[in-house]
């Protein structure tokens, strides 16, 4: 269970740096984007100018609904663009989420399987340690319930307890 939540972690932290590069290379691709249809644009637009007609330019009803035109298809397409990057950017959150997942995972199994190991020696030691304690332990309260029992010979009695159990 505490490494499930370690995996989660990890797997947010992954996502978060996935996302904030995700998103800047959107920014950025978006302002060049748009930059450049608008420079497009506005070359059609000067082309239209330039082309000899009849009318100024500044009252040619032709121009003006052309300039129009130019303006809806450039917010249109800026439109597209945004959405477009909304929607990769969604695909690369769920991508980067599953894939970040089976990494972190990747990365702390290791960890967990050193930690399982240490659990189990621990556990193993504790046993081994106990076991001699606790026959000890029995042989001392067994000799001290002698009412008879000096003190010398309960010190005698200990140091032998004690030695071969742990020889033993």
């Amino acid at each position: 269970m505490h490494f499930k939540i370690a995996y989660l972690k990890l797997t947010l932290f992954y996502v978060l740096i996935v996302m904030v590069i995700s998103v800047g290379f959107s920014v950025a691709i978006y302002q060049i984007s748009s930059e450049e249809l608008g420079r497009g644009l506005g070359r059609q637009t000067g082309i239209l100018r330039d082309f000899p007609m009849n009318m100024p330019t500044s009252k040619n009803p032709i121009i003006q609904d052309l300039e129009n035109i130019r303006l809806q298809q450039l917010e249109e397409s800026s439109n597209n663009l945004q959405h477009n990057l909304i929607y990769f950017n969604l695909l690369i959150l769920i991508l980067s989420f599953v894939i970040s997942y089976f990494l972190a995972k990747r990365t702390l199994k290791p960890i967990e399987e050193a930690m399982e190991k240490q659990n189990r020696f621990t556990a193993d030691a504790s046993h081994e340690l106990k076991t001699p304690l606790t026959a000890m332990r029995s042989e001392i309260e067994v000799n001290l319930r002698d009412k008879k029992l000096s003190s010398s010979e309960a010190r005698k009695n200990f140091s032998k307890v004690t030695w071969k159990k742990l020889v033993n």
